[in-house]
């Protein structure tokens, strides 16, 4: 992450005006609702310079195998019966025990595309959204699939009434991550949406001070020191969380408040802010040299594996594993991100299959849980037993896609039309640009309303 930092790469002989730069408005990188780039764009549509969507279009690749790998950890959660897990005590049993690591890859990709148009304005010198702005356009994209899910299988689970009314006012407010009994109640994914929230609320107070601080009005070096504090802080918290945790109250791996909350995960979001600075500043004109980001890649996923070797039930091993895992994530994201957008890697990323689940994981990450308990389980269709685990995950994987297909199909599209709607009702169509770019055709970002992009799924 040092290339985030300014300190070991050689500034840029010239930096050229708003006029001669490639044109990089946040509809474009976002699809206008600072989510993701668009996820019907694949490798091989030949992506212009300037053209985001394009460029990063392997983001909702990663993003689909992260939540596919999430599905296989709750399988693999699932199949624990007679008081064992699969393959138990054997290296394959460990990594499958820190798939839900995969989690901070979600921070990673959200940090780094919502701060992305951000970063962009402020090198551009343009004025950021306001804190209202921001928070509206999150809250119409996000909440009409996540208060839906949440009613639907709180009811479910509550035939009675008055049933668990504190659980349900909890994850109606997000503060469930507080509280170690209820974390993982109605929904128990949905914990890493209330994280994500409280990343929200802190973008919407950083876009507020930078629109104080007047950032157009400051030469182009400040302006980088000022986008690299909000990220600074976000990792600070997160260390002294942890080096408190572990250190001070000696907390538990089941005290689940401690480890799955806001606090835990501000490094990941954090450095997902600081790969958004080093690609805007270096990464589409200076990528890394394919050579250095495979080494760097492979170098991460030593990190991760240590990770999980590592863990245990105590606080020290919780807390290194939190460590490790958010530094090999984070050197994995960024030699993913700012490596040449034509490498091998990140094409097989972008390919069709993967951008499509990509583009579906919000739902398949709310869903594939309900689907698993309230449906499979219930209904005597898959087997408690850790022998039984490739069937239950293969059954899962598929069952949780299908569902998410269907929800996204329901659910998710009309609340993303509704959220552009609202947007270009409000402030109008996006600065610096009235129509499609140049070089885009409408059935390569398909759908009416621009982009499709990749929403948040943590």
């Amino acid at each position: 992450m040092a290339t985030a930092h300014g300190d070991r790469i050689p500034p840029r002989p010239r930096t050229p005006p708003p006029s001669e730069r490639p044109s990089t408005p946040d509809a474009e990188v976002t699809g206008g609702d600072g989510a993701a780039p668009s996820t019907r764009v694949a490798a091989g549509d030949g992506a212009q310079p300037g053209n985001a969507a394009a460029e990063l279009a392997d983001l909702g690749g990663f993003r689909g195998v992260a939540a596919v790998s999430v599905i296989v950890f709750h399988a693999y959660q699932f199949c624990r019966g007679g008081g064992r897990t699969p393959y138990q005590g054997t290296f394959f049993g460990h990594v499958l025990g820190a798939f839900d690591g995969m989690i901070s890859w979600f921070f990673l990709v959200s940090g780094f595309l919502l701060f992305l148009p951000m970063a962009t304005r402020v090198r551009d010198g343009r004025t950021q959204r306001s804190a209202r702005q921001t928070l509206l356009r999150r809250g119409l994209r996000i909440l009409p699939l996540y208060y839906t899910a949440l009613i639907v299988v709180w009811a479910a689970r509550n035939p009675g009434l008055p049933g668990d009314w504190l659980d349900l006012l909890e994850h109606l407010t997000f503060t469930q991550v507080f509280d170690s009994r209820r974390v993982f109640y109605t929904i128990g994914p949905a914990w890493s949406l209330a994280v994500e929230v409280f990343f929200y609320l802190y973008l919407a107070l950083v876009a507020a001070w930078l629109r104080r601080r007047r950032t157009h009005r400051v030469p182009l070096e400040h302006r980088w020191r000022l986008l690299r504090r909000p990220a600074y802080v976000l990792i600070a918290v997160s260390a002294v969380w942890l080096g408190y945790a572990a250190w001070i109250v000696h907390a538990q791996h089941d005290q689940w408040a401690y480890w799955f909350c806001p606090q835990n995960y501000a490094d990941n979001f954090g450095f997902g802010m600081l790969t958004a600075i080093a690609y805007v500043r270096w990464g589409r004109e200076r990528p890394l040299p394919a050579d250095l980001a495979c080494a760097l890649r492979f170098a991460a996923g030593g990190i991760i594996i240590v990770a999980a070797l590592v863990r245990g039930n105590d606080a020290a091993s919780s807390a290194a594993f939190s460590t490790l895992n958010s530094v090999g994530f984070a050197l994995l994201f960024a030699a993913s991100v700012l490596a040449p957008r034509e490498s091998r890697w990140r094409r097989f990323f972008a390919t069709p299959v993967f951008v499509w689940l990509g583009m579906i994981s919000y739902s398949v990450y709310l869903w594939h849980e309900p689907i698993l308990l309230l449906v499979l389980d219930r209904y005597g269709l898959v087997s408690h037993a850790p022998s039984a685990f490739p069937w239950v995950a293969a059954v899962l994987v598929a069952a949780g896609v299908l569902g998410g297909w269907l929800s996204y199909i329901v659910l998710e599209q009309p609340g993303r039309r509704l959220a552009i709607l609202v947007s270009r009702l409000r402030w109008g169509p996006p600065s610096g640009r009235s129509g499609p770019p140049s070089g885009r055709s409408g059935a390569a970002v398909g759908g009416a309303g621009g982009a499709r992009p990749v929403q948040p799924v943590s």
